[in-house]
Protein backbone atom coordinates (compact mmCIF):
# COMPACT_ATOMS: atom_id res chain seq x y z
CA UNK A 1 0.00 0.00 0.00
CA UNK A 2 1.34 3.46 -0.49
CA UNK A 3 1.99 5.55 1.82
CA UNK A 4 -0.27 8.63 2.69
CA UNK A 5 0.40 11.78 1.98
CA UNK A 6 -0.59 15.19 3.89
CA UNK A 7 -2.92 16.90 1.63
CA UNK A 8 -1.75 20.26 0.54
CA UNK A 9 -3.54 23.68 2.37
CA UNK A 10 -4.88 25.15 -0.58
CA UNK A 11 -4.68 24.54 -4.46
CA UNK A 12 -4.00 26.65 -7.20
CA UNK A 13 -6.05 26.44 -10.54
CA UNK A 14 -5.40 28.09 -13.27
CA UNK A 15 -8.09 29.88 -16.09
CA UNK A 16 -9.26 26.38 -17.51
CA UNK A 17 -9.10 24.55 -14.43
CA UNK A 18 -6.35 22.64 -14.24
CA UNK A 19 -4.78 22.12 -11.11
CA UNK A 20 -1.13 24.15 -11.43
CA UNK A 21 1.01 23.32 -8.30
CA UNK A 22 1.28 19.51 -8.64
CA UNK A 23 4.54 17.68 -8.22
CA UNK A 24 3.25 14.16 -7.51
CA UNK A 25 0.30 11.63 -7.07
CA UNK A 26 -0.66 9.53 -4.67
CA UNK A 27 2.81 9.64 -2.79
CA UNK A 28 4.36 9.16 -6.44
CA UNK A 29 6.53 11.82 -8.10
CA UNK A 30 5.91 13.10 -11.78
CA UNK A 31 8.09 12.56 -14.62
CA UNK A 32 9.40 14.74 -16.44
CA UNK A 33 8.08 15.62 -19.35
CA UNK A 34 10.97 16.71 -21.22
CA UNK A 35 12.52 13.55 -20.48
CA UNK A 36 9.76 10.89 -22.37
CA UNK A 37 9.48 9.23 -25.40
CA UNK A 38 6.65 8.98 -27.16
CA UNK A 39 5.85 6.39 -29.59
CA UNK A 40 3.22 6.78 -32.43
CA UNK A 41 -0.05 4.83 -31.86
CA UNK A 42 1.13 1.88 -34.76
CA UNK A 43 -2.88 0.35 -34.45
CA UNK A 44 -6.05 1.17 -36.41
CA UNK A 45 -6.88 3.09 -39.40
CA UNK A 46 -6.93 1.85 -42.86
CA UNK A 47 -4.64 -0.77 -43.75
CA UNK A 48 -3.79 -2.42 -46.79
CA UNK A 49 -5.77 -5.62 -47.95
CA UNK A 50 -8.02 -4.82 -45.47
CA UNK A 51 -12.03 -5.10 -46.26
CA UNK A 52 -13.98 -6.79 -47.70
CA UNK A 53 -12.34 -8.82 -51.11
CA UNK A 54 -14.45 -7.88 -54.51
CA UNK A 55 -16.72 -11.04 -55.72
CA UNK A 56 -17.23 -11.84 -59.35
CA UNK A 57 -20.78 -9.95 -59.13
CA UNK A 58 -21.52 -6.75 -59.75
CA UNK A 59 -24.81 -5.20 -58.48
CA UNK A 60 -28.25 -4.73 -60.84
CA UNK A 61 -31.27 -2.77 -60.14
CA UNK A 62 -34.73 -3.82 -62.02
CA UNK A 63 -37.89 -2.98 -62.42
CA UNK A 64 -40.61 -5.95 -62.56
CA UNK A 65 -44.37 -6.39 -62.68
CA UNK A 66 -45.18 -7.25 -59.28
CA UNK A 67 -46.52 -10.80 -60.95
CA UNK A 68 -42.76 -11.83 -62.31
CA UNK A 69 -41.32 -10.97 -58.89
CA UNK A 70 -43.92 -13.23 -56.61
CA UNK A 71 -43.15 -15.59 -59.76
CA UNK A 72 -39.30 -15.49 -59.25
CA UNK A 73 -39.31 -15.53 -55.66
CA UNK A 74 -41.93 -18.61 -55.83
CA UNK A 75 -39.36 -20.61 -57.86
CA UNK A 76 -36.52 -19.43 -55.50
CA UNK A 77 -38.16 -20.74 -51.99
CA UNK A 78 -39.34 -24.12 -54.23
CA UNK A 79 -35.54 -24.99 -55.64
CA UNK A 80 -33.84 -23.45 -52.22
CA UNK A 81 -32.47 -20.97 -54.23
CA UNK A 82 -31.68 -17.03 -54.03
CA UNK A 83 -33.68 -15.10 -56.37
CA UNK A 84 -30.63 -13.87 -57.95
CA UNK A 85 -29.92 -17.65 -58.58
CA UNK A 86 -33.11 -18.16 -60.68
CA UNK A 87 -33.48 -14.38 -62.26
CA UNK A 88 -29.91 -14.98 -63.50
CA UNK A 89 -30.59 -18.64 -64.77
CA UNK A 90 -33.35 -17.31 -66.49
CA UNK A 91 -31.93 -14.90 -68.45
CA UNK A 92 -28.77 -17.30 -69.61
CA UNK A 93 -31.95 -19.50 -70.95
CA UNK A 94 -32.44 -16.06 -73.17
CA UNK A 95 -29.44 -16.76 -75.04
Amino acid sequence: MKKQTASPDSLHFDEQGYQTDVESINGEALPDLGKLEFKRITKGGARPGAGRRKGDRVPVTLRLRPEIRKRLQAKAKSEGKTLSEVAEEALLMMK
